[in-house]
């Protein structure tokens, strides 16, 4: 009675999706993504189902640069390149450099390739 839903997910109008058109968007990571939306698509989706929404927001998203990167290596130089390793999810600095570029985007407008949705029951 009166709860509100919280749903984090990839967002397709990232400004960074388009750098990496060619298949290696992170956000794509199957199979854990198997449905991806834009915010239009997220608020038509949870409209449908008897929900409205509150809010919505830009997130960071670090881990979608860095898996971007990884797939752009592995396709351009081989699974085993030593290159994939720069680009792993244990770099804590790139992490946190990804995490503040996308902290920069969000302020100058741009939307990032991971969304916040808030709704409640209508």
């Amino acid at each position: 009675m009166g709860g509100r839903l919280l749903i984090e997910t990839p967002n397709t109008d990232g400004w960074d999706r388009r750098l990496f058109a060619g298949g290696a968007w992170g956000g794509y990571y199957f199979p854990r993504h198997l449905n991806l939306y834009s915010f239009e698509r997220l608020a038509e989706l949870l409209h449908r189902v008897g929900l409205t929404v509150e809010s919505q927001r830009n997130l960071p998203a670090p881990l979608i640069w860095i898996y971007s990167l990884q797939g752009a290596v592995q396709a351009r130089f081989g699974w085993k390149s030593s290159l994939t390793k720069i680009f792993g999810v244990k770099n804590i600095p790139l992490i946190a450099a990804f995490a503040f570029l996308d902290i920069a985007a969000i302020a100058m407008r741009f939307k990032t390739s991971n969304q916040q949705a808030i709704s409640r029951k209508v």
